[in-house]
């Protein structure tokens, strides 16, 4: 039988500007930190391949699915709008169009 345990001390900071990210993801961070480094450092994390939605919602929930993560179904949706927003890499997303003119 394998048994996953968690357990870890590492800093916990995602976002590196926190006061300039919105209060939703400064919160949604802050649960992602907790949440997360529970069983890997966080630089696990930082350091990571960057990695689109889709990519952070199914390492996301292969996370959730280990019992010791904590990690809720709701926690792992609000995780998720963190990772996405801290990737630099990834590209803003879609300003709304205004509608054409006929």
């Amino acid at each position: 039988m394998l048994l996953a345990t968690c357990g870890n001390s590492s800093p916990r900071v995602l976002l590196l500007q926190p006061l300039d990210a919105p209060a939703g993801i400064q919160k949604a961070c802050q649960l992602a930190e907790v949440r997360c480094s529970s069983c890997h450092t966080l630089e696990r994390i930082t350091n990571a391949a960057h990695r689109n939605e889709v990519e952070w919602r199914r390492q996301v929930e292969k996370m959730r699915l280990i019992p010791a993560s904590g990690i809720s179904i709701a926690d792992a949706e609000v995780i998720v709008t963190c990772l996405v927003y801290r990737d630099p890499s990834l590209p803003a997303p879609p300003l709304e169009q205004p509608p054409a003119m006929p």
